[in-house]
């Protein structure tokens, strides 16, 4: 019964942080787009459009993770 109950626990925490990883997303703030493409187009600038794939995937993981209690725009 034990082994059951583990499983069954372990299935909602995976879905809880699953969930709250999904409402981080949707909650990014409603500068972040306009923010990222202006970064974007700065970086390809100066480092160049061969380094544009990175420099997106970079930006994208930067912005998965900010948090509001991280800073405004100027911070980002």
């Amino acid at each position: 019964m034990k082994r059951r109950e583990f499983i069954a626990a372990s299935g909602m925490l995976v879905g809880a942080a699953y969930a709250s990883d999904m409402l981080a997303t949707v909650q990014t703030e409603s500068w972040m787009k306009e923010a990222t493409t202006k970064l974007e187009a700065d970086l390809v600038t100066k480092h160049g459009a061969s380094q544009r794939e990175r420099i997106q995937r970079g930006l994208k993981q930067v912005a998965g993770f900010w948090r509001k209690e991280d800073g405004a725009r100027d911070v980002f």
